[in-house]
């Protein structure tokens, strides 16, 4: 993808999603909450940032953050939080690393 699609993709995400708060519709504003409240955790922040700044020239970007990701939510659900191992947790919390993942790549073209 050009620089232009990868921030017009951007744009129209943080538009969808501003609007959906605005209307107050909850399956979305409900999924993105948790959503960012997992992005809060320092260990998924933390390492996701420095992980896809390492990797943000290599060829295969995308599909290894998504395997990093989800290694990354189970280690951090497993060992960090220490609670037991829910599908739905580590999905949210691998969604938040591709989040990471995906501003950072952003920020390449940015700066």
């Amino acid at each position: 993808m050009s620089k232009k699609a990868y921030i017009l993709t951007l744009i129209i995400a943080l538009v969808a999603i501003l609007a959906a708060f605005v209307l107050n519709y909850t399956p979305i504003t409900k999924e993105v909450s948790k959503i960012f409240g997992n992005m809060q955790i320092l260990w998924l922040a933390g390492s996701a940032c420095l992980i896809s700044l390492a990797l943000v020239k290599k060829s295969g970007y995308w599909l290894i953050s998504l395997g990093l990701s989800i290694v990354a939510a189970l280690l951090i659900q497993w060992l960090v939080i220490g609670a037991p191992i829910v599908l739905i947790d580590i999905i949210y919390k691998a969604i938040a690393y591709l989040v990471y993942a995906y501003l950072v790549y952003v920020l390449r073209y940015v700066i």
